[in-house]
């Protein structure tokens, strides 16, 4: 029984350290594109900075899937029948809110 309570935590812990690993690497790949968008036009930099951090977590994603045997799917990236209506609800919600903020800073101003 202790033997298996043993695997059980060092599961958890494996699974905790990957965690640890993913947010590592994603703030390094934030540094990065920080870093290499320095020198860019400042009309321009943050846009590419976006552009490069969503490419490389993308990547990073991928890497990290295969790593652990997952499909795409599995985490969400390509999202299923009730995926998608949730997302569509939550779109829908989000706007509305966004609407309502919107006219209440409005009514504010006049």
């Amino acid at each position: 029984m202790e033997a298996k309570e043993s695997g059980k935590s060092r599961k958890w812990y494996y699974k905790l350290a990957r965690v640890i690993l993913f947010y590592i690497c994603s703030i390094a790949v934030l540094i990065f594109t920080s870093i290499f968008t320095k020198n860019v036009s400042a009309k321009i930099a943050d846009q590419l900075s976006i552009l490069c951090a969503t490419i490389l977590t993308f990547i990073l994603v991928l890497i990290f899937t295969h790593w652990e045997k997952l499909k795409l799917k599995d985490v969400g990236i390509i999202p299923g029948a009730a995926g998608t209506a949730i997302a569509s609800g939550l779109v829908y919600f989000l706007g509305w809110l966004v609407g309502w903020v919107v006219a209440g800073f409005r009514q504010q101003r006049l």
